[in-house]
């Protein structure tokens, strides 16, 4: 059986100093960029998501928290000892999610912060004409969009294929349920 965690944490941690000091475990390329971030909530996006995967290998897999890991493609956390994970990390405003699986399958991930937008125009831009008719007929047009949205963004970084293919894509039956 494959076994894929998805864990969830928020960016408050960071804010209200409930985790330790980066350093004890970003690698020296993330703690580069969590440095050289320019936005408090953007280095804290870092942070958590960084936290979160070594806190999944840590309460999943027993492998100690440390700074000792290189991070491949933003797809494969790789230990000095080998063992290789995949995951998928996403954040949005104060929530960060994490997927990951000790599997060798390509992960995606993604997770919105529900705001207002020109949701009709916007849709227009990334749908099938399916997927628009879904828009059209939904009770909660709001919500059909997001789950749009956050899946064709999954599968973006899932699958490997261009924006164009992504947008190609008929979800309707996943947004379905069939």
């Amino acid at each position: 059986m494959t076994a894929i965690f998805l864990y969830s944490a928020s960016i408050q941690l960071v804010m209200d100093k409930h985790l330790p000091n980066p350093c004890h475990f970003l690698n020296a390329s993330d703690l580069q960029r969590y440095q050289g971030c320019q936005s408090k909530r953007r280095a804290a996006q870092l942070f958590v998501g960084r936290w979160l995967v070594q806190y999944i290998l840590n309460q999943e897999y027993g492998v100690p928290i440390h700074s000792d890991y290189v991070l491949k493609h933003h797809k494969e956390w790789l230990l000095p000892d080998g063992r290789a994970f995949q995951i998928s990390i996403s954040h949005s405003h104060d929530r960060v999610v994490v997927a990951m699986s000790a599997e060798s399958l390509s992960l995606g991930v993604d997770v919105e912060f529900g705001k207002q937008r020109a949701f009709a125009e916007l849709i227009q831009e990334f749908s099938t004409s399916n997927e628009y008719q879904g828009y059209q007929q939904a009770l909660d047009p709001k919500s059909y969009f997001y789950r749009l949205w956050t899946c064709k963004e999954a599968l973006f970084k899932q699958a490997p294929k261009t924006l164009t293919e992504i947008f190609a894509t008929d979800l309707t039956p996943l947004l379905l349920g069939k």
